[in-house]
């Protein structure tokens, strides 16, 4: 994940947030991801996750979801997005213009999050939810844990090897559950499956493709 644009600390100041709030590292792009990276709602539910997980002695998580959609919208009030979808070969493949929850990334499809929420239950390795209201969250909300949201109306499940993100407003995003803050001038932002760098083991039993694999 990295971004083209040319913030500076001006810039930043003036979207009234301070990135040290929502991240212990503040690395500079590239940042990557062996699993899932994530622009929205999901990566503000990891920064309060992080936050409170200091403190108290409990599964956070289970918490995290709804009281993140009481607050999300207050401290991140949702734009207008442009979206791209590339294919292995950099062509364009599709574009949404939407107001936009999420957008989840994976180096495959069939991954699911640490608290086994099953945000890519399919092959398709890219979720768009589009804005969703408090109501629409606390109903839809189970049915991102077992993945059965794949056949409503608020998300697209689609193929990429690469997403390119058009945003005017501060939003957060997550690599593996390591949040950052972007502003408007980190604009656009992209997103890219990489050649394999982690080995890892996978099930020769699997019927689908774990992702990018150097040797089982």
């Amino acid at each position: 994940m990295h971004y083209e644009g040319k913030p500076t600390n001006e810039n930043i100041a003036a979207s009234k947030k301070d990135p040290s709030k929502y991240s212990d590292s503040m690395a500079p792009s590239p940042w990557y991801s062996f699993n899932i990276a994530s622009i929205g709602i999901d990566a503000f539910v990891v920064y309060m996750t992080n936050k409170f997980k200091k403190i108290i002695p409990y599964d956070f998580y289970k918490m995290a979801v709804p009281l993140s959609g009481l607050i999300y919208d207050f401290n991140f009030p949702a734009g207008m997005a442009k979206i791209q979808l590339f294919d292995e070969n950099d062509n364009l493949t599709k574009e949404f213009n939407l107001s936009f929850e999420l957008l989840a990334f994976g180096i495959s499809g069939h991954r699911m999050y640490g608290g086994g929420h099953h945000i890519l239950p399919t092959e398709d390795n890219v979720c768009i939810t589009r804005k969703v209201n408090l109501l629409e969250l606390l109903y839809y909300n189970p049915k991102f844990i077992d993945g059965s949201f794949k056949d409503t109306k608020i998300s697209n499940l689609n193929s990429a090897n690469k997403v390119k993100i058009f945003y005017d407003k501060p939003i957060l995003i997550q690599t593996d559950g390591e949040p950052n803050l972007l502003c408007k001038e980190h604009f656009p932002l992209i997103i890219e499956k990489t050649a394999p760098y982690i080995r890892i083991i996978e099930s020769d039993s699997l019927s689908y493709d774990r992702g990018s694999v150097i040797s089982k």
